[in-house]
């Protein structure tokens, strides 16, 4: 008996081993359900997600079920880019994000990704311009239309020989956010309502710009006339801005409750807010050497100063009381101890390049006017000026 209960047990335990052995050559991923299949090979460039739906036929077509879609347009034979175009017409689901890949010095690779970009018609569109083979010449003009649907652009150049292309389509009206990772030079009126290149973005509220280069002792001007809907603005790694320049398209001053406009301002009020708000500015430049900052307002406001760096001039002009608004919007009130923290917010921020001036930064927030009349407050400093006592 105890022979034979020993020889059970051994044969009992073979079992197991085979039993885990089979379990780990088993695959187990192709366990888990499409979406998720379709998820991790978004992880991947396109190309390879198709060769591993042809692995077996539990991943036949699941690279027609991908969220997400990295296509690398270079050195790609036009029958495998015919057949890229004709992904977006089999697939049973929309493109939710694409990111195209391409030689922004080869027009073949940027037609071909502009028609697939046009067919996808992505939320979220992310476009990346190499520069394939001509690093030591300037790429040509070049342009780039967003479709209807495209809510998010993220725009990356990988050489300053690639320009950058000027943005046109119906997706210019729908935009709400931009992302400017370029290695690229930008002009001061690059973001203007005036600019060729960026159009007029009515609908954008987050704008990050990074890793730009701007000219010696050039600025840059934001302006609610080109993004009169802007709420998040970045700048990050801006090395060489000297200038910035936030203004309002026009001006209307907020309004009392004891004013006798306050009745009919009230009851109809203006279809377009003057006073433009920000939720955020976040600013990062070394060699800032003149802000200005006219009647915008915004809740959270981070310059970080550089010591050592100087700051010649300032003009920083912050309004209070009920705010514009656009209807049906709630009023928005901006009490006077709000409006002086922003002030003081920003001063601290351009501290360290304002102590050349020898003046302490109390006495700069003392110096800050108060127009109680007109609900505002006014900073000017000007280094051509005398210095503050």
């Amino acid at each position: 008996m105890g022979r034979k209960r020993d020889a059970n047990k051994a044969k009992s335990n073979k079992r197991k081993e085979e039993e885990d052995k089979r379990q780990q050559r088993e695959d187990l991923i192709s366990k888990l359900p499409d979406d998720i299949l379709a998820r991790i090979l978004s992880l991947v460039a396109y190309k390879f997600a198709v060769r591993a739906s042809a692995t077996s036929r539990r991943w036949k077509n699941l690279h027609l079920q991908l969220p997400d879609v990295i296509l690398h347009f270079q050195s790609r034979g036009a029958g495998a880019m015919r057949s890229m175009e004709r992904m977006p017409r089999r697939r049973r689901q929309s493109i939710q994000r694409l990111r195209v890949v391409f030689g922004a010095d080869a027009p073949p690779e940027r037609e071909h990704a502009a028609t697939f970009i046009k067919l996808a018609d992505a939320p979220t569109l992310e476009v990346w311009a190499e520069c394939g083979t001509s690093q030591d010449l300037l790429v040509g003009a070049w342009s780039l239309e967003l479709p209807p649907s495209t809510v998010e652009l993220t725009l990356l150049t990988a050489d300053f020989a690639i320009r950058l292309p000027t943005i046109h389509g119906p997706g210019v009206a729908s935009l709400k956010t931009l992302e400017l990772d370029a290695a690229a030079t930008l002009r001061e009126d690059t973001l203007s309502s005036s600019s060729a290149l960026f159009p007029r973005f009515p609908s954008l509220e987050h704008l990050t710009i990074r890793n730009c280069t701007l000219g010696a002792g050039s600025g840059m001007v934001v302006t609610s006339a080109a993004m009169p809907r802007l709420k998040h603005l970045r700048i990050v790694d801006a090395e060489e801005l000297a200038t910035l320049h936030m203004s309002c398209r026009t001006y209307c001053r907020p309004l009392r409750r004891d004013e006798p406009q306050w009745s009919m301002y009230h009851k109809t009020p203006p279809q377009r807010a003057s006073h433009t708000v920000y939720s955020a500015v976040h600013l990062r430049a070394p060699k800032l050497r003149a802000l200005s900052w006219r009647v915008c307002w915004a809740y959270d406001v981070r310059i970080h100063g550089v010591a050592g760096s100087r700051v010649s001039d300032v003009d920083v002009e912050l309004a209070y009381g009920v705010m514009p608004r656009i209807a049906p919007e709630d009023f928005r009130t901006i009490t006077e101890k709000e409006a002086h923290a922003l002030m003081k917010s920003i001063l601290a921020g351009l501290w360290p390049g304002l102590r050349h001036l020898g003046v302490s930064f109390n006495k700069l927030l003392r110096d800050v006017r108060h127009l109680h009349k007109e609900q505002k407050l006014i900073c000017h400093i000007s280094a051509e000026e005398e210095p503050i006592d």
